[in-house]
């Protein structure tokens, strides 16, 4: 769940509720553009592959009340998916791989993301592990709007675990 203590991560950053008593950051690797992003601990393995299978560990919420409506630690299993395949929202896949302004991750590597209404918040073809709890959350807080898409930024806490090789 949310910890109890908000670090405000840098000025160029977003804060973020975390229970660790010390947050270790790099505030080169920061950034307000859309997506927001915030290496917590940047990775010393390998950088990801287009396609490849990943696996990684990830915490989802709402920014504007901190609840959770997904995460992989709670189910105990990690997530595998092809990354950049769109298989689930387009900011995971933007947070893992990178792009113009934001650098990929390495295994290792520890990432805060915030995706704000729009296109950072498509959901892929595998989206519904998780679309029923952001849709709870969303009318509990009154931020869905009357055609269903989120009106709140979404934060997504993500730990690249491993990559594993692509399958034809």
């Amino acid at each position: 769940m949310i910890g109890q203590r908000t670090h405000n991560l840098t000025s160029h950053c977003f804060s973020v509720h975390h229970t660790a008593p010390r947050l270790r950051l790099q505030r080169a690797h920061c950034s307000t553009v859309a997506p927001r992003w915030c290496d917590v601990v940047v990775g010393d393995g390998a950088l990801p592959i287009k396609s490849a299978f990943t696996k990684l560990n990830y915490t989802a919420k709402l920014a504007s009340t901190g609840t959770v409506f997904d995460s992989t630690y709670q189910r105990k299993t990690p997530l595998v998916f092809k990354v950049g395949e769109h298989e689930l929202i387009e900011a995971l896949d933007v947070a893992v791989l990178g792009a113009e302004d934001i650098p990929p991750m390495q295994e290792g590597g520890k990432r805060y993301v915030v995706a704000s209404p729009g296109p950072m918040q498509r959901q892929g073809t595998k989206s519904l592990l998780w679309v029923v709890g952001l849709s709870q959350a969303l009318e509990e807080a009154g931020e869905m709007a009357e055609d269903g898409s989120p009106t709140s930024d979404l934060v997504f806490e993500v730990d690249l675990l491993s990559k594993r090789r692509s399958r034809g």
